[in-house]
């Protein structure tokens, strides 16, 4: 039987720049990714993601709704709709409804790049390279030992300058692995290529509206606070509707089957000093 095929959707928050500008406005670099199986995710997430904004929002089919967190949260563009406290609360009830009872797995890396340069300076392997090296190998993992499927991974493009460096990182790390990635327990490409089909990272802009993409970048601020929480970190205070999305997909990170459903390290990955 052929194993059933998955796509990781990746979302970033942050930038892999080690200037001194970049670190004050944030010193880390936050990789979240939702993984879907795909035949669940054509037939059934996505139409319902569909369905949910035709309900809510001002529909047009050629240019539908995009759902990005920060147009919803300063309710810009077909968003204004929800200035109305009552459509609020059903759009956000929906919403959270969705993604809550939705099947799939979380990932969230999150690098302290101020940690890496401090320790490494001018040896600094690229920023972009310490998160995917942190986020290929679980996911790579996941598929292995929780699903018991294969997959590839899409990230949502930005520029072209970034898009070929992590392009050129994804490739890196699925032909060589991540030992010269400073850090503990490097894995070599084997671990990665045994469950992991593509040997190059699928980039798509989210205006093409990609739901995966889409529900990527809705949970990747709550994953990124809610990862510094939990390795003692300050972090953002989440509120209201935010708050109550990390909750409900707090249970979708990957755990550690065989070590009691460890989150630490599997789902929520940390790279910087304890």
């Amino acid at each position: 039987m052929r194993p059933k095929r998955f796509r990781l959707y990746i979302d970033e928050i942050g930038d892999s720049a080690t200037t001194q500008k970049s670190l004050r406005n944030d010193r880390y670099l936050t990789l979240a990714g939702v993984a879907f199986e795909t035949e669940y995710y054509r037939e059934d997430f996505q139409p319902k993601l569909e369905l949910l904004k035709r309900t809510h929002l001002t529909y047009d089919p050629d240019r539908p709704p995009i759902l990005h967190r920060h147009d919803i949260i300063t309710r810009k563009g077909v968003f204004q709709l929800l200035k109305d406290p009552a459509r609020r609360v059903a759009f956000y009830r929906d919403l959270a409804s969705l993604i809550g009872s939705a099947d799939f797995g979380l990932f969230c890396v999150v690098v302290d790049k101020k940690a890496n340069t401090d320790r490494y300076g001018s040896r600094c392997p690229e920023q972009y390279g310490y998160a995917l090296a942190g986020l290929m190998p679980r996911y790579a993992g996941w598929l292995h030992y929780n699903v018991f499927g294969v997959g590839d991974v899409m990230a949502e493009a930005r520029y072209k300058k970034a898009d070929r460096s992590l392009s050129q990182v994804y490739r890196d790390i699925y032909e060589h692995g991540t030992r010269h990635y400073p850090g503990p327990h490097p894995q070599p490409a084997r671990v990665i290529q045994r469950t992991v089909v593509s040997k190059s990272l699928k980039l798509q802009e989210k205006r093409f509206n990609i739901a995966g993409l889409q529900v990527a970048d809705l949970v990747a601020f709550g994953c990124k606070v809610d990862t510094l929480r939990a390795h003692g970190k300050p972090a953002p205070h989440l509120e209201g509707f935010w708050r109550r999305l990390l909750s409900l997909v707090q249970p979708k990170y990957n755990r550690n089957l065989h070590r009691g459903g460890i989150i630490d390290g599997f789902g929520r990955i940390f790279i910087g000093p304890k």
